[in-house]
């Protein structure tokens, strides 16, 4: 069980480090982005590889893939009809899953999910896509920034869109908060929701 964990880091690590100076750009996030911002290794077993991508972007991104392998990306979450928020692909033994972010003129980037019945606009903070890339385990990642990274979780454990909180998520969220954001105010770390006007 811990050389498949293993092995599969190690093939994780291979399609990180494909992503880390092309474009269009794509930016780690989750569980691979923790490891890379606080430890530059990798320190558990992924599920899968969180990516998250413009959906300008999209074609670009799954010939990307495409040529890695994944031939076939399909809807996995789709809050607006005809803009799914979430694709995902597999290929030897890998998984690979796209979030998708929509951009203002203005370069403000943002993404939809529903809460308490309705559907709300999540923005993501600036400078998001702008954190210098690291390294994980020796291999180049370029993954979104520390604030981005604490305040996606805090907005998928205020919303429940994903499920119920895991077992890392707390000490995760303490680790980033401590090491990036201690000088940050409670109310900036806070999700900015507001309502989706469609």
């Amino acid at each position: 069980m811990r050389e498949e964990a293993s092995n599969a880091s190690v093939d994780y690590l291979e399609v990180i480090g494909h992503l880390a100076d092309e474009d269009p750009p794509s930016h780690v996030f989750g569980g691979f982005a923790d490891d890379a911002l606080l430890d530059g290794r990798s320190t558990r077993s992924h599920g899968d590889l969180d990516v998250l991508v413009a959906r300008d972007d999209l074609d670009a991104q799954f010939d990307r893939f495409h040529a890695m392998g994944f031939a076939s990306f399909d809807p996995l979450f789709e809050p607006v009809p005809g803009q799914p928020l979430v694709y995902g692909a597999s290929a030897n033994g890998l998984a690979i899953e796209l979030g998708v972010y929509d951009r203002d003129p203005d370069g403000s980037i943002w993404f939809v999910l529903p809460w308490n019945e309705g559907m709300y606009r999540v923005s993501l903070p600036d400078g998001t896509l702008a954190y210098p890339p690291g390294t994980i385990d020796g291999v180049a990642i370029r993954t979104i920034s520390p604030l981005a990274q604490y305040m996606m979780r805090e907005t998928f454990l205020l919303t429940g869109t994903f499920g119920p909180p895991r077992p890392t998520d707390a000490s995760m969220q303490t680790r980033l908060r401590e090491r990036f954001l201690s000088h940050v105010a409670d109310d900036e770390l806070r999700p900015t929701l507001t309502a989706y006007q469609g």
